[in-house]
């Protein structure tokens, strides 16, 4: 690889892995940019590391620029040096490590902001302590009427909107707080649904 003067990706589907290789021993890749995932994996690690100049954006322009390098011995020079040093700066594409800490940090984000759209109104207008205590022995009596008379069906509808408040419930708190918050009085309330029947209830669409 080090001997190659150019690197010519593969097009119109491009390389990923395939494009680390040259780029190691800094031979000038020259990449088609299409609009699909599969034609920018190679454009993108270029893009990474800043050398936009060797994305082409088609057949024409990736002629043209492989001629270019091919017949410019001082750019290839030039564009070698730009590469080897950029990889010397440990790009993102290389680091494993920063780069999944990255990601986690985007997944978290995410999660939030998932979890701040998908929170029940009721339950984030409420003050958690209030809700637990109210909650709990309303849950509790359902439990104990339940295991009395477990066909009546108006009690299977109230356990049911129950579980689904608990269900919504967790969905609402951050994960930092998961561990304290279950250590609370909501405790109790989730470890009697658990070991009541209704569990073996079918779920809802709205479950």
């Amino acid at each position: 690889m080090k001997l190659a003067d150019i690197y010519l990706d593969s097009f119109p589907y491009g390389g990923a892995t395939s494009l680390v290789d040259p780029l190691m021993v800094g031979v000038p890749p020259v990449v088609v940019e299409g609009n699909a995932l599969r034609f920018r994996q190679a454009s993108a690690l270029l893009r990474e590391i800043k050398m936009d100049d060797l994305i082409a954006d088609g057949e024409e322009s990736y002629i043209n620029l492989v001629v270019k390098l091919a017949t410019n011995p001082q750019l290839r020079q030039q564009k070698r040096q730009e590469i080897l040093e950029k990889i010397e700066q440990n790009p993102s594409f290389l680091d494993s490590l920063s780069y999944s800490t990255q990601i986690g940090k985007l997944f978290q984000e995410l999660f939030q902001e998932w979890q701040n759209i998908h929170a029940p109104k009721t339950i984030e207008s409420t003050d958690k302590n209030s809700l637990t205590s109210e909650f709990i022995n309303r849950l509790i009596g359902c439990v104990n009427l339940y295991e009395i008379d477990p066909t009546d069906q108006s009690l299977i509808e109230e356990l049911r909107q129950l579980r689904k408040q608990i269900a919504d419930f967790w969905l609402a708190v951050a994960p930092k707080e998961l561990e304290n918050t279950y250590q609370g009085k909501i405790r109790q309330a989730y470890q009697a649904l658990l070991k009541s029947g209704i569990q073996n209830e079918p779920q809802t669409e709205d479950e």
